[in-house]
């Protein structure tokens, strides 16, 4: 098919030069397919030009056997590359086939529909072995493999499994998994996957698949294999992680029904306690001699009273905002603003822009995260300016709070098995799937640190469910 002979007998026949190229790189596809590798094609061919001029008995077709082996050879070599060529295409586009898809149910279906793509079949099912019921199940198929009698689910005999574990070409009605398929399909080829599935391939006219092919279905078929089992694996990690992520929300609740609880109790029982006993106070202080020396004592009694009902309306304000029930976040943020600039005296600068509608529990999380910024700037900043920022965009709100205080060695504080402020924060952020990045320049001694400015910066991002 592709010597001097071949040449040779399509001259004769008036044929093209181009005819007979056109044979050479047919067969060097097939070649390539069977495994055969160049340099034995070209050993192949250099014996039969050494018979040829031996038989000629002249060195006047020297040259031209010379220049149409050299045109051979590239013709081959061509061939070959288009077959590689196309074979690292396929692996590519399995590649990103593992890589973008979302479930199991479409890798099954996308590497089915390339592998059927690749080896030139009209349709192709993929099966998995169920070892629980014993049964063949049925889970990709691509767009023309479905027939009237093909089943989901269908028994999966030890004879059978016996006779699908090695590829080849079914010339048995009852090792086609699709009983339809008898009847569609002339030629319909069986490859087998790894943990006992099998891919059945039919095709519309008489085909035979090479070695190289085989190998190569089979290679995919691992490949398929082991992606699947790595997102099975991702798929079981999402469930888990949304499980804890729904657990430590149920928590946040539970954490935010206990401060209502508790903030009722402060108001109906203690609260409303010390205002009658602030009352009684002031009634006998009333009733008291203008120069008895105890009234001086009950009057600081008295003060010390209204102080303590104070800090509990305060507290209780804490523990359950009625602000952000009532009238939302923006309020909330901007109340919670104006209590901490009457206990801390400094300079809050608050920025929030158009806020969409959100949920009760996220705004409820989110006024948390600022209160706690709040108090870890009170307790520990010594800052004299404070800027607060809200604002939304593309389905994230992204809350930032900066000060210009002593600053901290995040790291060195995020070690620390007491800093049960920022691990709070970071945790509030990790239930709601967003990301929290905290910067922070702390002064060396008296002197401020080479940069510019000091303090801490708290940036936070969480997507808008």
């Amino acid at each position: 098919m592709i010597t001097p002979l071949e040449t040779a007998r399509l001259l004769t026949r008036k044929q093209p030069l181009t005819r007979f190229f056109s044979v050479v790189e047919d067969a060097g596809r097939d070649l390539a397919r069977l495994n055969v590798t160049p340099g034995d094609v070209t050993r192949a061919l250099q014996i039969c030009e050494t018979i040829l001029q031996r038989e000629l008995k002249t060195d006047s077709f020297h040259w031209m056997l010379e220049q149409l082996g050299f045109c051979t050879i590239l013709a081959l070599n061509h061939a070959y590359y288009e077959v590689r060529e196309a074979e690292s295409r396929a692996f590519y586009q399995l590649f990103h086939i593992e890589v973008e898809s979302s479930n199991i149910d479409v890798l099954f279906r996308r590497f089915l529909e390339t592998m059927a793509e690749g080896c030139g079949a009209a349709a192709g099912h993929l099966f998995v072995f169920d070892e629980l019921s014993a049964r063949w199940e049925l889970k990709a198929s691509t767009a023309r493999a479905a027939s009237r009698q093909t089943l989901a689910i269908m028994p999966a005999p030890a004879s059978i499994r016996r006779a699908l574990s090695k590829a080849a070409q079914i010339n048995r009605p009852n090792l086609v998994l699709d009983n339809g398929w008898n009847d569609l399909f002339p030629c319909i080829w069986s490859v087998p996957m790894p943990g006992g599935g099998v891919m059945q391939f039919g095709f519309e006219a008489d085909r035979m698949l090479f070695p190289r092919e085989l190998e190569l279905l089979a290679a995919a078929g691992e490949r398929c294999h082991a992606a699947a089992h790595k997102t099975r694996l991702l798929e079981d990690v999402a469930s888990r992680e949304q499980q804890l992520r729904q657990l430590a929300i149920r928590m946040l609740m539970v954490e935010e029904n206990e401060r209502r609880r508790i903030s009722r109790e402060l108001h109906d029982d203690a609260g409303q306690s010390l205002v009658v006993i602030r009352l009684q106070m002031e009634m006998i202080e009333l009733a008291m001699p203008p120069d008895d020396p105890a009234r001086e004592r009950l009057a600081e009694a008295r003060d010390l009273t209204e102080k303590t009902i104070l800090d509990i309306r305060r507290l209780i304000s804490d523990l359950s905002p009625a602000v952000l029930e009532q009238l939302g976040l923006g309020a909330a943020i901007r109340q919670l603003v104006n209590r901490f600039s009457r206990r801390y005296q400094c300079e809050v600068s608050v920025r929030i822009g158009e806020l969409p509608v959100l949920d009760s529990n996220y705004q409820l999380v989110i006024y948390r995260l600022a209160q706690e910024c709040f108090n870890n700037i009170e307790q520990h900043s010594k800052a004299d300016t404070v800027n607060i920022s809200i604002s939304t965009a593309d389905r994230v709100l992204r809350l930032s709070v900066e000060d210009n205080g002593v600053g901290f060695h995040v790291d060195d504080a995020l070690g620390r098995k007491d800093c049960f402020g920022l691990e709070g924060i970071r945790e509030r952020v990790a239930v709601l799937g967003g990301k929290v990045e905290i910067i922070s320049t702390p002064k060396v001694g008296h002197r401020k640190a080479p940069r510019e400015k000091t303090g801490t910066i708290v940036q936070i991002e969480l997507p808008i469910p």
